[in-house]
């Protein structure tokens, strides 16, 4: 089972940043390394030894933190146990999207419901529709239930860069967990109604 989520690692950084850089085909991407990176600094290799480096560091740029955050999503999408010891560093957790891939990790390794509590808190205070960090923490998560409830509640309305997040998530979902994504495709992809007014978004 391990050796399956390592594998799909390869290629989860391609996959989300085909849906972040709509225009570019997972051909494209796949043949010309320079365009690897989107804003969320993806690369399409898991790097255990460059995850370690930067956990290390005492101090990281904006991109290095999202770079730390891609990597940590990646080591919990393989299952990898070498970086426990990185949940017991509160220093990391300084770093919102680091705080929120380690409560992803979190989950993938022990099924910790507090730290998926811990993400989908987030998430409900995060405004409806947005393109947001905790939506890409869930899009990796092997969990079926309450994660897709709250991707739902969250999408019921969106535009633009939240309108691309919200592809992302049923992408990599159905690139990482094709027969779970496939036995509940409809649930996923279903429309979303929303029964009451929406509140105008904020300023």
């Amino acid at each position: 089972m391990k050796s399956q989520f390592r594998n799909r690692t390869t290629n989860f950084a391609s996959v989300f940043a085909a849906v972040l850089i709509p225009s570019m085909s997972l051909a494209d991407l796949a043949t010309d390394e320079s365009r690897l990176t989107s804003d969320y600094n993806l690369k399409d290799q898991f790097e255990p030894e460059e995850l370690r480096i930067l956990a290390k560091k005492p101090a990281r740029s904006h991109s290095e933190q999202r770079r730390l955050m891609m990597l940590i999503l990646h080591a919990g999408i393989a299952r990898d146990e070498s970086f426990v010891d990185l949940l017991e560093r509160p220093e990391l957790r300084d770093a919102e999207n680091v705080d929120l891939a380690l409560s992803g990790y979190d989950f993938m390794l022990n099924r910790s419901e507090s730290a998926l509590d811990h993400i989908l808190a987030k998430l409900a205070t995060e405004q409806i529709g947005d393109d947001v960090d905790s939506i890409v923490v869930l899009s990796t998560l092997d969990e079926w239930d309450r994660t897709i409830r709250a991707y739902r509640k969250h999408f019921v309305r969106t535009d633009g860069a939240g309108g691309m997040c919200k592809a992302g998530f049923r992408r990599v979902r159905r690139y990482l967990y094709p027969q779970n994504y496939t036995e509940l495709r409809e649930a996923i992809e279903a429309p979303m109604d929303w029964h009451q007014p929406l509140l105008p978004r904020k300023n």
